[in-house]
């Protein structure tokens, strides 16, 4: 947890040095987390952000027994995560804090905070979903390409031979 901590703080560093060397930082700042895609540690930006969803269940999981090292961690990891910019992470952390809520709901544990959370993920995931920048992933479409290949000649490997592809 620590460690992703760290490596979203890294990446949260690296665009505040760019946004630095603008005329209006702040400006900058703001824009390029909202619309750029950062990772300093490895470029395959989508395996990113599943590693900060991972880690950021680990830190909530954490955050009863460890709250202040816990919560500050959860925050720096969910950066990571939204600067990964992996709509897959982001929507499988989505649904699966939904899925969580819920569960809690079901057993009948603090139902009120629970109920409340749930329409807290329900509308941020809403907000994300409208407000999510379109040019953000504009390699989508090239990328869909690339793994529909991938995937036809998978599939022509196991006709040609079905035992070992």
């Amino acid at each position: 947890m620590i460690g992703a901590a760290a490596a979203a703080f890294l990446n949260l560093v690296r665009v505040a040095a760019l946004a630095l060397a603008r005329e209006d930082s702040w400006a900058a700042f703001l824009g390029f987390v909202a619309g750029l895609r950062v990772n300093i540690h490895f470029s395959d930006l989508n395996a990113a952000g599943s590693y900060f969803a991972m880690t950021l269940f680990v830190a909530i999981g954490l955050v009863r027994d460890a709250r202040a090292l816990a919560i500050p961690c959860a925050a720096l990891i969910a950066g990571g995560l939204w600067m990964s910019g992996s709509r897959t992470a982001l929507a499988a952390a989505a649904i699966l804090a939904i899925a969580w809520v819920m569960r809690t709901l079901w057993r009948g544990q603090h139902r009120r905070l629970a109920l409340a959370g749930l329409t807290v993920l329900m509308a941020a995931s809403v907000v994300l979903w409208v407000y999510y920048p379109r040019d953000r992933n504009a390699a989508a479409a090239v990328a869909f390409q690339i793994r529909a290949s991938l995937a036809k000649g998978a599939l022509e490997m196991a006709r040609a031979e079905p035992l070992f592809g």
